[in-house]
């Protein structure tokens, strides 16, 4: 990142990762994972993709819930310290893959201030019975516009991935962009939406 600002190809950045200490094991960074990305104690949706998906993962199918805490954590806490510590602008980007993709729909339909960009990769946005789609409706009757810059992604192969296809995350996905885009009066500032040819999942690196 460092090499590509040198020659000019994109802006200066500080980049702050956020996850669970380096001696945990695989069980205990699944717990953390799931309770800090999903705002609901249930995070699959009510439907069957979600009965498949808690019948497939090694996730705990309940334990989240948060969701909020860490977007109080990462708003509130962590960058008004960083503030006093690195030279900071009012610029701030929250970016996301999979289970944190979720956080970042959740940060930009519960506090669309809090961040002038967020980039959500391979979201499940219907996770947690549908809740972003609840929140959606509702920022939509109290606000006229989003003043975020959005990006949404996946890969297609989302699409055919007995594992991943489950979760809905090219499905939610889509139906969230036409809304966002479409359907309502108040388009984010700069929306784009991805889907990747042929693209693998990262879980497995291929196809079936």
């Amino acid at each position: 990142m460092n090499w590509l600002h040198t020659v000019q190809e994109i802006a200066e950045l500080i980049v702050i990762g956020v996850g669970a200490p380096d001696e945990s094991d695989p069980a205990e960074f699944g717990a953390r994972r799931t309770h800090d990305f999903y705002p609901m104690p249930r995070w699959g949706d009510a439907g069957l993709g979600g009965a498949r998906m808690e019948a497939l993962s090694n996730e705990r199918p309940t334990g989240g819930g948060g969701a909020d805490a860490m977007l109080s954590f990462l708003v509130d806490e962590s960058r008004p310290r960083l503030a006093s510590e690195f030279r900071c602008d009012d610029d701030h980007g929250l970016v996301g893959f999979s289970g944190s993709g979720h956080l970042v729909g959740f940060a930009l339909l519960s506090r669309p201030a809090a961040f002038g960009r967020y980039m959500a990769s391979s979201p499940a946005l219907s996770g947690c019975e549908d809740l972003l789609f609840t929140l959606e409706a509702d920022c939509a009757a109290t606000h006229d516009d989003l003043a975020a810059t959005v990006f949404l992604g996946a890969g297609e192969a989302e699409l055919t991935d007995p594992f991943v296809a489950p979760a809905d995350i090219v499905g939610s996905m889509t139906r969230m962009v036409q809304l966002l885009l479409r359907l309502r009066d108040y388009p984010p500032r700069e929306l784009t939406a991805r889907l990747y040819p042929g693209r693998p999942t990262g879980r497995r690196g291929r196809t079936r």
